[in-house]
């Protein structure tokens, strides 16, 4: 049977992923099990030695999670310059830009660095704190701040200037009625145009009364008013239905199982290779391989939950705008600008996918209509 592009496309996406995450493993798992971490944390230490004794500890901490950030994204590299040269051919693009994927790939060990920081050092505090109960705290410490992340990127971004408010009249009114009618408290729907969001993309940011529907600029600038509503519903859903506060409760539970189960492999286990407690700055990559272990076994799970919440938002969008043609044009839309698989296998489903397969999709608009007629 021959395959569709779409289908290709995401099997290599999803084949990049998997050998990304084996080879990020097998590098933890090496640094983890062998003199790699101890030699490692001396480094670091000593490197922190040349400022004030305050800020050791951070510094040290910094040094050692950068590097192995560093290590890991070098290690990423061959895979994303793989998937992104075939991933150009089955889109037919045959030039890439080798330039172009290393800065990506240089801005994303950046920002992977510092996000990664930041975790550690909540764990680093909650151990400090909570001694052997650290693993609670820290889970509820890094739910708080997801929440409070997600209450601030849409304001962030707006304050950054990148986003604008909708220039399409016509549009930005059916929206505000939109938004009145459902009850979707103070949301504002507005255009992202920093350089990272262009295509069809529609994002949803906040918590609480306030949020953010977000809008790609080819979405603001090609699609028609009808279309572009019944996404903004769609997202709509997840904001008056509180999905994005259900995930983080769902990860804050996960989160807690991952990181005991990852202290008991330090406590029994850590000792056979010189550690000396969940402390030691060397114990960091047993902890990650262990916690990371936990938290790809649940994947599943989080996907599972992801995916209810999208079915729950398509059925909103249809029954609020109740336009089942216009939620047919978009869905197909954004499947044909992210080559989305329309019947993936159900492992495929299980392991991989955000969101219910696109036939699926397409089924339920067909079936509003049907039930409307």
């Amino acid at each position: 049977m021959n395959e569709s592009k779409a289908t290709r496309y995401q099997r290599l996406r999803r084949r990049a992923q998997l050998i990304s995450a084996a080879t990020g493993a097998a590098l933890l798992l090496l640094v983890a099990l062998t003199p790699g971490a101890q030699w490692l944390a001396r480094v670091a230490a000593n490197q922190a030695l040349a400022w004030p004794a305050s800020l050791q500890p951070a510094i040290a901490l910094s040094l050692f999670v950068g590097a192995l950030v560093l290590a890991a994204e070098a290690v990423a590299f061959p895979v994303s310059l793989y998937a992104a040269t075939r991933g150009r051919r089955r889109s037919s693009q045959t030039r890439v830009d080798v330039r172009s994927v290393m800065a990506s790939q240089a801005r994303d060990a950046v920002v992977g660095a510092v996000v990664v920081i930041g975790v550690v050092a909540v764990l680093r505090v909650a151990m400090g704190a909570a001694g052997g109960w650290w693993w609670a705290v820290a889970s509820a410490l890094l739910a708080g701040a997801s929440l409070v992340a997600m209450r601030l990127i849409g304001r962030g971004l707006t304050a950054t200037g990148q986003t604008l408010a909708l220039a399409r009249p016509a549009l930005s009114e059916a929206l505000t009625a939109l938004v009145a009618r459902i009850g979707g408290g103070l949301v504002d729907v507005r255009e992202w145009t920093s350089p990272d969001a262009g295509g069809a993309r529609a994002v949803v940011t906040g918590v609480g009364g306030a949020g953010h529907v977000l809008l790609g600029r080819d979405m603001v600038r090609d699609w028609a008013d009808d279309e572009v509503v019944v996404v903004v519903a769609h997202e709509l859903s997840h904001h008056v239905h509180h999905d994005l506060a259900r995930t983080v409760a769902l990860d804050a539970s996960l989160w807690c199982a991952a990181l005991w189960c990852a202290d008991r492999v330090v406590v029994l286990w850590g000792g056979r290779v010189g550690l000396q407690g969940v402390m030691d700055l060397a114990a960091l990559p047993m902890l990650a391989l262990a916690a990371g272990a936990v938290w790809g076994l649940v994947r599943p799970l989080r996907l599972a939950q992801s995916r209810a919440h999208e079915r729950r938002a398509d059925r909103f969008a249809l029954e609020q705008t109740g336009n089942a043609e216009a939620f047919g044009r978009a869905l197909r839309r954004l499947g044909e600008q992210h080559l989305a698989e329309e019947r993936p296998s159900r492992w495929t489903r299980w392991l991989f996918h955000r969101h219910p397969p696109l036939d699926e999709r397409l089924a339920l608009g067909r079936d509003f209509s049907a039930r409307r007629q």
